[in-house]
């Protein structure tokens, strides 16, 4: 791709860097004991895996938060473990997306909560997922005006399930507020009517849930850093196995670099006994 940079810097060889953009990839969540033998060497302690983890990925998207408000001492040891220029995304606890109502206290103790990857330059974003039952009207729209001031102008990023928040109007007044919207190729409706970015776009938020193969909009991620500033991809799938085959997959592809088998990682080592090399 004419004019990338792939720049390899700080504590990790995986950040792709296109002029003063930055593309951040990784999974949802780290802490998979599916993981453990393959990714994780077997005798590696659990207090080590972030570190480990991000030695690999320079992001992650920690979805425990949705039902659970962690302990500031919590998060600080998210920032203590994780690599220099590391980035979290935390989703925002249901109660500030599903409820509404009388949820002040929610988002105070959520805020507070998030302090130390604040100060440390590490909170990427705030995902706020909504129910398919949230469809755009003055109301919703209004309220996500409010949750964002709620945050006290954290990066905000909205997942829609629902299709009319596809309307132009709607995405323009989010738009004007800066507030991002995440892109999901699934369902179909969204993978095929929701570009993942415009120019002039604060952030970027790209979530893989079906992982396909061949990335049938590659091009359109490629171009991402042309034009916004910052950038996140993450892979999600049951399978967790598969989640880490195919963020190192997109990883070599938005490089440019072809992949030396199907997985094309180095990431994974196999199983005992599995037979794969």
């Amino acid at each position: 791709m004419a004019g990338k940079q792939s720049v390899w810097g700080l504590a990790f060889d995986h950040i792709l860097c296109y002029s003063q953009a930055v593309i951040y990839l990784g999974t949802s969540g780290y802490n998979h004991d599916e993981w453990v033998g393959t990714f994780y060497p077997p005798e590696m302690p659990r207090r080590d895996w972030l570190s480990h983890y991000s030695q690999q990925f320079n992001a992650c998207e920690i979805d425990f938060t949705f039902h659970t408000i962690p302990s500031p001492s919590l998060v600080d040891s998210l920032v203590r473990k994780s690599s220099p220029g590391f980035q979290f995304a935390i989703k925002a606890h249901r109660d500030m997306t599903h409820v509404r109502r009388g949820n002040d206290r929610v988002f105070r103790d959520f805020s507070r909560a998030l302090e130390p990857l604040r100060r440390s330059g590490k909170l990427g974003c705030v995902l706020a997922q909504f129910p398919v039952t949230f469809n755009y009207t003055r109301e919703n729209l209004d309220y996500i005006f409010l949750f964002r001031e709620r945050l006290g102008g954290l990066p905000l990023v909205t997942e829609f399930r629902h299709e009319s928040w596809q309307q132009s109007s709607a995405v323009e007044a989010l738009r004007r507020q800066r507030i991002s919207q995440c892109w999901l190729d699934t369902p179909p409706f969204l993978r095929q009517r929701l570009s993942p970015g415009q120019t002039g776009d604060p952030m970027v938020y790209v979530r893989l849930q079906g992982v396909e193969a061949d990335y049938p909009r590659l091009p359109e991620l490629q171009e991402l850093p042309h034009r916004v500033e910052k950038t996140f991809i993450f892979t999600h799938n049951r399978v967790w196995e598969q989640a880490l085959r195919a963020v190192q997959r997109l990883k070599n592809l938005l490089s440019g670099d072809n992949p030396t088998d199907e997985t094309g990682t180095g990431l994974l080592s196999p199983r005992p006994g599995s037979g794969r090399r």
